[in-house]
């Protein structure tokens, strides 16, 4: 929420607006106060983004308009949703300062953040004539390095921002047209393109983003280089007729400065009053090595002038891999289908079609230094921070290579303890089971014994028993046997003697008379 100013006098006064998400508040609250007690400034008006706050709308609401609220979804990453559509934000502006009461209008209006709030708050500070301060907090930061804003210090930004120079710079009017034939307006500071820069953009994670910074959008050209094929467009720059070309990205930028410090488009300057355009057409992984080397060529060779340009790199530079040209429009159309589209960092869609216009000197900005200063300091940054990052990857290398010089012997060591202490374990475990089996095979022969000899004598006492218990039997059958045999043979002869008898007659009786 705005804080109510107290004005003294006819000081100037500053409005805030900053990103809560992506900004060390505390930081940039602390050094917005030095800076106002320092330079005799009013206390400044401050304006927090918010889902339903956006920096556009807060813009435009610093100037004296108040609209109901953003328009487009808040992203937390680098954007703060989609600016206001171009052809009404001037008009707005100018009314704004025209009708403003209260709040009082600023003198100043400073942006923290990412450069979706930047470009937000760009889009409808231009053609005011109010100075845009930048305090960068994104992972771009596009804008803020192509001028020469310090992008790690917040202190040194809002001290640029407080006393430095005004210069007015160029602002780039996209129409995009969608898939349905509808059409969209963006303003752009820095750079509007499609193919593997706008995929980079849409798949590289958010929280990787706010992880690593920059580096993230490794992992997006990775994905886009595996995923992206070639499209077709039909291309016209400025007044020349349209021509076919075979791309994996074209993109039109208005500075030539990308993350990681690559000169990209190093005849880009941001008042010139023109657009430059690069194609990028390789074929195979040869191609992408002949566009890395010209990139890294030009951004070594841009160090060594104090400007970029065609009298420093001229027509010779082109190679098929790597086209540019320069005009104050270009017009693309996408024959082979819809490609992502992105506008100084941020996807906003698929389109079919995108007229890029020039809007010469339409924004006046807070610098550090003059021009040629700027550019001088641009582009020893260049080289400082790849010197830089060099020797950074080579210390985080050694440190990895020790890292892992350690774990190897701490696991080897660690191996070896456990090999030694299971093999201990398994000693001691295999002569218990051995003290085991014998005590048990003992305990088992000892009760085996008894048991034998216990049923020996069961057997021999029943054998004993069943002798004698035969022998009685046999006895007793024998003599029962005799008597019967006994018994049988008087049973046959007293019948045998009395039929004797019988037969031969009584011999005191007289025979039968015949």
């Amino acid at each position: 929420m705005p804080n109510d100013p107290q004005p003294t006098g006819n000081a100037p006064r500053a409005a805030i607006i900053a990103h809560p998400g992506k900004v060390d508040m505390d930081a940039l609250h602390s050094a917005v106060r030095a800076a106002e007690r320092r330079y005799g400034w009013h206390e400044s008006a401050w304006y927090e983004t918010t889902p339903e706050r956006l920096g556009d709308a807060l813009a435009r609401e610093a100037l004296g308009f108040h609209p109901a609220g953003g328009d487009g979804p808040h992203d937390d990453d680098d954007t703060d949703g989609e600016p206001p559509r171009a052809e009404n934000a001037a008009a707005e502006s100018e009314a704004a300062v025209d009708d403003v009461t209260h709040p009082p209008k600023p003198d100043l209006v400073i942006a923290a953040g990412g450069d979706g709030t930047v470009r937000a708050v760009a889009a409808t500070l231009q053609n005011t004539g109010i100075p845009l301060g930048i305090v960068p907090a994104g992972t771009g930061n596009l804008l803020a390095r192509n001028l020469g804003i310090d992008v790690n210090n917040v202190a040194a930004a809002v001290e640029t921002a407080f006393a430095g120079n005004d210069a007015r710079i160029d602002t780039g009017l996209a129409t995009a047209e969608r898939p349905d034939g509808t059409r969209e307006d963006f303003v752009f500071t820095v750079l509007g393109g499609v193919g593997i820069d706008a995929g980079m953009i849409a798949n590289t994670p958010s929280g990787l983003k706010r992880k690593v910074g920059w580096l993230a959008y490794l992992t997006g050209i990775v994905r886009s280089i595996r995923a992206g094929a070639h499209f077709t467009a039909r291309v016209r720059v400025g007044v020349d007729h349209s021509h076919p070309v075979r791309a994996q990205s074209i993109m039109v930028g208005n500075c030539g400065l990308m993350p990681g410090g690559m000169m990209l488009l190093p005849d880009a300057s941001t008042d010139d009053g023109l657009l430059d355009m690069c194609v990028l057409r390789p074929r195979g992984l040869l191609g992408w090595v002949k566009v890395w080397a010209r990139i890294s060529w030009q951004t070594l060779v841009a160090r060594s002038h104090q400007q970029s340009g065609r009298t420093v790199f001229g027509r010779s530079r082109d190679i098929r891999a790597l086209r540019y040209e320069q005009g104050a429009e270009v017009v693309f159309r996408l024959t082979s289908g819809p490609q992502e589209f992105e506008i100084d960092g941020e996807a906003v869609g698929e389109i079919v079609a995108a007229r890029l216009q020039v809007q010469p000197l339409a924004l006046t900005v807070r610098t550090p230094t003059g021009k040629a200063s700027r550019q001088r300091l641009l582009l020893d940054e260049v080289v400082a921070r790849s010197d830089l990052q060099r020797r950074r990857m080579r210390r985080r290398m050694a440190r990895a290579r020790s890292r892992l010089s350690t774990a190897a012997r701490a696991t080897n060591e660690a191996v070896t303890e456990g090999a030694d202490a299971v093999g201990t374990a398994v000693a001691e475990g295999a002569s218990t089971v051995g003290t085991a089996v014998a005590e048990g095979a003992s305990t088992v022969g000892t009760a085996v014994a008894e048991g034998a000899s216990t049923v020996g004598t069961a057997v021999a006492e029943g054998a004993s028993t069943v002798g004698t218990a035969v022998a009685e039997g046999a006895s007793t059958v024998s003599t029962a046997a005799g008597d019967a045999a006994e018994a049988a043979r008087d049973a046959i002869t007293e019948p045998a003697e009395s039929a004797g008898l019988a037969a031969v007659g009584d011999p005191r009786k007289e025979p039968a008379q015949k």
